[in-house]
Parts: C-alpha cells; structure tokens; sequence
C-alpha cells in the first residue's frame, strides 16, 4: 500500500516557505477486530527549499539525494544519515499551548531556559511545515512535537517515525512507539514527538502516563 501526501505546507507556499511531499510504503495485515497493522517497508520525502532534497530509507539506514538541475538526476549527498544524540532545537505549534498538559508545558519551559550548566537554553524552530522542520531535526537534532490529534498516522506520522528510528532517534505517541499503531480508517489522527534520543529520554520524564492529548479544537501542525 502506498501512501503520499502530495504537498505538506501547501499554506506556506504564498510566503516563500519551502514544502515538501511524504510518501511510504506499508505492508498491511487484518486484524480480527477490523483493524490493520501495518508495518512500514519504506518511508521518504522530497523538500522543495533552495535545493530539492530527497531522503528515503528501505529499513536499512537513511539516504539523502540532492537534485542535480543540470542533469535532472538525484546525487547521492548522505549515506546512513544519523540524528544527533542530543540537539538545540524544538519545533512545535505554540498556538495551543494552554491547554497542553502541564508535563508537556514544563517540558517547553525547561529547554527554553536550559539548567544553566551543561544544557543550553533551546531554540525554537518552526516553520508550520512538516518536511523542512522534520528535516531539521534529522539533520541537526532537537524534537519535532505535535501533542495533539491532528497529525494523520498513515501519510505522515508512520513514514517519518520509520525515517527517525532508521537514523538513530525515536519516535512516539507520547505513550507507545508510533510504528506498532494499529489503523482502524486511513484519516486517523495521532499525537507525534519524533526526535534526538537523548532528547526523547528527558521528553518522556515530563509526559504523564498516560498521556492525554489536547482538544483538537486548540491546535494545528
């Protein structure tokens, strides 16, 4: 089964925002309760910025091409590309940050203002589109947060969680890893926190379990 969403950050394209496209291939299986478990074989995007830029992986590692204009072909620029153990930035649409969980607060609270030793204060870093933020991150390290339900688990959430567990970092619902999810309707929704490892390890210390997300209505990518 194939899986695109054809044109992430669409909305930012009048402002000159790059965007970009995310596309996997998934393996599905019925369950008996009418469910689906999918198993994502391949996971990828292509970032439309001041270059176009295509990561994949097959399940053995992330490959990063650029484009070549001249000759139209892709270049090899980055084999098994890795994310940071730790990085500086977090991406995250604030918009709803009052009705977030008071865990998920204190985490943002936290790295803002670093502990003044040997973590400095964080930078945030978002954009409101998905493939040039999470590229970010996967290149540099940090978080990418969506803490509430909005983020479509087949077309984006699953395809990016393959991409970051395949380049060391770690991906979750705030609850459980964000690949073992069933899909009961291809337009279900789920919180997503993808990142470092280090930085996922000090996330999961501040989300309650288990963790309960926002109202819809309070957010956006």
């Amino acid at each position: 089964m194939v899986t695109v969403d054809p044109l992430s950050g669409f909305d930012t394209m009048n402002t000159a925002m790059p965007c970009g496209s995310i596309f996997g291939v998934s393996r599905p299986s019925s369950d008996r309760d009418g469910s689906s478990s999918p198993r994502q074989l391949v996971a990828g995007y292509i970032l439309y910025a001041s270059a176009t830029i295509m990561v994949i992986t097959f399940g053995d590692g992330v490959y990063s091409f650029t484009l070549d204009v001249p000759s139209g072909e892709f270049v090899l620029g980055n084999t098994q590309l890795r994310i940071p153990a730790r990085g500086q930035c977090y991406s995250v649409n604030e918009r709803g940050y009052g009705q977030w969980p008071p865990g998920m607060q204190s985490y943002i609270q936290t790295i803002v203002q670093g502990n003044g030793q040997t973590q400095k204060p964080y930078s945030s870093r978002n954009s409101t589109s998905v493939v040039a933020d999470f590229h970010r991150m996967l290149v540099q390290g940090g978080v990418f947060l969506n803490p509430g339900h909005h983020v479509p688990l087949m077309h984006v959430s699953m395809p990016l969680s393959l991409l970051t567990e395949q380049a060391g970092g770690k991906a979750t619902d705030g609850n459980m890893r964000l690949l073992d999810h069933k899909c009961d309707r291809l337009d279900r929704c789920v919180p997503s926190f993808l990142g470092s490892i280090d930085d996922m390890a000090e996330l999961s210390t501040y989300l309650q379990q288990p963790y309960q997300a926002p109202p819809i209505s309070t957010m956006g990518m």
